[in-house]
């Protein structure tokens, strides 16, 4: 699934993007300096934590 631009307050369960296209979202938040997308990056950062947190094959 190609990042486009969507509704990104949508959890990132629904949106069905891979643990890569979650990543680069996580890494796009975190270099914009606005305090929105600060939170969106506080939001998906704890998302994906939570999701992944004990598949670790998932990742590696």
């Amino acid at each position: 699934m190609a990042l486009t631009p969507i509704n990104y307050r949508a959890p990132l369960e629904l949106l069905g993007f891979t643990w890569y296209e979650e990543f680069a979202l996580l890494f796009r938040d975190y270099v914009r300096h606005s305090a929105q997308d600060l939170n969106l990056y506080e939001y998906r950062k704890s998302s994906v934590a939570a999701k992944y947190r004990d598949d670790k094959s998932t990742y590696t």
